[in-house]
């Protein structure tokens, strides 16, 4: 999982962005796959490095300091 570096806002979703070594890398992903994943997303564009991101699986998580953190 890698700490998610920023995040904008687009009509369908959030496009997600992150670092990968020297690399940023990128990944949109609907307001439904979020919700579906348990995230807040307003949290999500008010607190990016909050979140964590796996590129390859498509997940997002909360970290521990994270809003709405659920088990």
């Amino acid at each position: 999982m890698k700490e998610i570096t920023s995040t904008v806002r687009e009509d369908y979703g959030i496009d997600v962005f992150w670092n990968d070594g020297n690399d940023q890398k990128h990944d949109f992903f609907s307001y439904s796959e979020l919700v579906d994943m348990k995230i807040n997303v307003l949290d999500l564009l008010e607190h990016p490095g909050f979140y964590q991101v796996d590129g390859r699986r498509r997940k997002v998580k909360a970290t521990p300091q994270g809003c709405c953190q659920t088990a």
